[in-house]
């Protein structure tokens, strides 16, 4: 997707600027341009995913590409099935720099988890909607709608064995409403992760509303339609 700055948009921002302010702009328009670099570049640093076209996955991949296209093409996406995601997006460290997160997720920072891991070089195949079928179930029943989901839809043998963890959750939801715009991917919705508390409890990402995406443990002794999972294809990427 190419991105471009209308005029309007333009506009909307510099009418909030004083008149002091619009005068310096003009007396010293390097140092508007210097600032402007200086969030390009922070922007690049905390950018952890990119959606990928299809002629743009690698060719190892291919196979898997057109079997998740075909997946697109049953329930109606039309947005990318693939995405490229770095190495190194922790939710706790970033997820505040990248998108609008409810309460700063400052409650996240004593949660104590038994495997908390950030993102690792992947190629990861991934429709951001919920899976059919996927809410209402305990853990161990998502865990067997993902193999049926699978072999429904021909994907590969090896895709479909996680629900991700809460960073790697994250840092797709994030890339897709980055590229969208679109906060109604989960459709109010939660997507649980694989990430565990220390008490046994799931994170999950979701209810991404006004107040930004939501991040807190669920118990699934208590299974909701609000919970299901994403379907993930994660291919790791060797240095």
């Amino acid at each position: 997707m190419n991105r471009k700055a209308s005029w309007a948009a333009v506009t909307r921002e510099l009418e909030l600027l004083t008149t002091e302010e619009l005068l310096a702009i003009i007396e010293k328009p390097g140092r508007l341009k210097r600032y402007a670099k200086t969030i390009v570049a922070e922007n690049a640093a905390n950018t952890y995913v990119t959606h990928l076209n299809d002629v743009d996955v690698p060719e190892e991949f291919h196979d898997a590409k057109i079997a998740w296209r075909k997946l697109a093409i049953k329930i109606g996406y039309i947005g990318p099935v693939a995405w490229k995601v770095r190495a190194g997006f922790s939710v706790k460290l970033h997820a505040n720099l990248v998108g609008p997160c409810y309460r700063h997720l400052d409650h996240l920072q004593d949660c104590e988890f038994s495997n908390y891991e950030p993102t690792k070089d992947a190629i990861v195949f991934c429709i951001p909607r919920m899976a059919e079928g996927s809410t209402n179930k305990k853990f161990a029943q998502m865990e067997v709608r993902r193999e049926k989901l699978r072999q429904r839809y021909g994907l590969p043998a090896h895709h479909c064995q996680s629900n991700g963890s809460i960073s790697l959750l994250f840092a797709l939801i994030f890339a897709n409403f980055k590229r969208t715009g679109d906060k109604s991917q989960l459709q109010g919705r939660c997507a649980v992760s694989d990430t565990i508390t220390t008490d046994g409890c799931h994170m999950f990402a979701g209810i991404f509303g006004d107040e930004g995406l939501h991040c807190d443990p669920w118990n699934d002794e208590f299974p909701h339609e609000g919970f299901g999972f994403f379907l993930l294809g994660i291919e790791e990427l060797k240095k």
